[in-house]
């Protein structure tokens, strides 16, 4: 019986970091979506365009341009540039809550909820 709670319980904990993941996955879309919405800079669509967030088990890849990095900072080439917080905000914030679900969200009120769901 002590193998299947455990089995049971290493399904839950999977499923929760796949939702959690996932979850964050489509606020860093929702996130540089609406940076990029408010000012209009160079190589926007395609920047916009070439991202690619993925999720598996246990990782989530973000593959952008480089040209990506530099679109946030105030100065660009000496010169002044307008400050579109599209990628160190956006990743940053994610970060900070995927660590802080994966810490502090596995409640016993989600282990229900996952389990009833999935019917565990």
């Amino acid at each position: 019986m002590s193998k299947l709670k455990d089995r049971n319980k290493s399904i839950l904990e999977r499923r929760f970091i796949q939702k959690t993941l996932s979850d964050q996955k489509s606020e860093i879309v929702q996130r540089q979506n609406r940076a990029a919405s408010i000012s209009d800079f160079p190589q926007k669509r395609e920047i916009l365009s070439s991202r690619n967030i993925s999720t598996n088990s246990y990782k989530l890849t973000y593959r952008h341009l480089l040209v990506e990095r530099f679109v946030d900072m105030k100065r660009l080439q000496g010169r002044k540039a307008i400050n579109v917080p599209i990628h160190n905000r956006p990743l940053l914030l994610a970060y900070n809550d995927i660590f802080k679900n994966l810490k502090y969200g596995f409640t016993d009120e989600i282990k229900a909820n996952l389990s009833q769901t999935f019917q565990i």
